[in-house]
């Protein structure tokens, strides 16, 4: 049923949701309400909850990255947090599971999103694949020159060093793509 609603009033149900989830503070049942909502936006999408939930997974980091605030500041500062991010990132995955991407973008432009903001989104969605297939050229070059049975602690200096070689090709290739577009007149205002 979901999937017959027009990619505006999905983006539009989507920022409403996040609206709601931004005005509810520290309070638990309306955290159970936001979460029957999604849960029936997943029914009504015919989506799996679980595989939301996993989506949303992908905050995990950012949330250990907070847990000081558990000790620090107002009781229930930190599970408002978690509640909160945790919320948000399920309903964006909600949203791109149901949406195309180019739906999406074009959904964004009718809405009023700004033109810049729109052309940021699409040039990241783009990038996501480029930085994909450079993440699998480096794991196979990994996998050929690493010795057999390497230590816990040599694939985490393995795999740190891989994500700081990734981020550095990452910001050269983006000034290469930018500077290639500049020439070609790209004006994202």
């Amino acid at each position: 049923m979901a999937h017959r609603w027009s990619a505006r009033t999905r983006v539009l149900l989507v920022f409403a949701f996040l609206v709601a989830v931004a005005a509810t503070r520290a309070v638990p049942t309306a955290w159970a309400v936001l979460a029957g909502i999604l849960l029936g936006g997943c029914i009504a999408a015919r989506l799996s909850p679980l595989l939301i939930l996993q989506r949303a997974l992908v905050a995990l980091p950012f949330l250990v990255a907070a847990v000081p605030l558990a000790f620090v500041g107002p009781p229930g500062r930190y599970e408002s947090i978690c509640a909160t991010t945790v919320l948000s990132v399920a309903a964006a995955a909600w949203l791109a599971a149901t949406t195309r991407f180019p739906d999406l973008a074009r959904a964004m432009a009718q809405l009023g999103v700004p033109r810049v903001l729109v052309s940021v989104a699409i040039m990241a969605w783009r990038y996501l694949f480029v930085l994909a297939e450079e993440v699998g050229r480096m794991l196979r070059a990994r996998t050929l020159r690493a010795p057999l049975g390497m230590s816990p602690r040599q694939q985490a200096v393995s795999a740190g060093r891989m994500a700081g070689s990734l981020m550095l090709r990452a910001l050269e290739r983006s000034e290469r793509v930018y500077g290639a577009m500049r020439l070609r007149g790209f004006d994202p205002q």
